[in-house]
């Protein structure tokens, strides 16, 4: 997590896009018949001009996005109920 939050707020600002691995649309199943939640390990992926090691990349940004969207939208049910209990989503 703390990996994509570093690079959110360096790209963001800086203009560039994310890794095209960690955005791309995911259109297959795993062995398991689950969606991946992060790029193939076994190999490096590039686009363009950039190369990014597999270890740079850690989950799809879907992944991140659906993380993030819990814990904000717990946080919030929490708050509104004046901070007594959690509210799981």
């Amino acid at each position: 997590m703390a990996l994509i939050y570093t690079y959110r707020s360096r790209f963001l600002h800086a203009g560039a896009p994310f890794p095209v691995a960690m955005s791309q649309t995911i259109l297959y199943r795993d062995d398991d018949g689950v969606l991946p939640e992060c790029p193939d390990r076994s190999t490096g992926h590039a686009a363009q001009d950039s190369n990014w090691a597999p270890s740079a990349i850690p989950m799809h940004l879907w992944v991140f996005a659906y993380i993030t969207r819990a814990a904000l939208i717990s946080w919030w049910r929490e708050r509104a109920n004046g901070g007594h209990g959690t509210t799981l989503v």
